[in-house]
């Protein structure tokens, strides 16, 4: 949800990392039935009033990191994206890329068509 919603890079590549052991379509599996099963008031709490929007609806918004965007105000967010590479571990464009080929992959499962490549008005 976090990296669906704040869109930073520093998500993205947990997300890499993570996905490196448990599937893509697993954690969205997992999160579809948190949602499912806790959707009542009572099991609300502050962050659902941010409103955020779901991958599990919307799998577009895991590329959002890709997308240039304002964040949202109000909503606590890295100051400072950089993210600090330990010896022997990806890069941040081979986490890019390999996130990438991770949502085209769940994209494929969930039989959608993967999102074509946004060019940007530099006028």
């Amino acid at each position: 949800m976090s990296a669906s919603n704040r869109a930073s890079n520093k998500d993205i590549y947990d997300l890499d990392y993570l996905t490196e052991n448990i599937q893509l379509k697993d954690l969205i599996t997992s999160l579809k039935k948190k949602q499912e099963s806790f959707k009542e008031k009572i099991d609300m709490t502050i962050f659902d009033l941010d409103g955020e929007e779901s991958p599990v609806n919307s799998p577009e918004l895991l590329l959002k990191f890709d997308m240039r965007s304002t964040p949202k105000t109000g909503r606590p967010s890295h100051t400072n994206d950089r993210i600090d590479i330990m010896p022997n571990n990806k890069s941040w464009l081979l986490a890019r890329s390999s996130w990438r080929k991770k949502v085209r992959s769940l994209y494929e499962i969930m039989g959608l068509e993967f999102p074509s490549a946004q060019g940007f008005d530099i006028e």
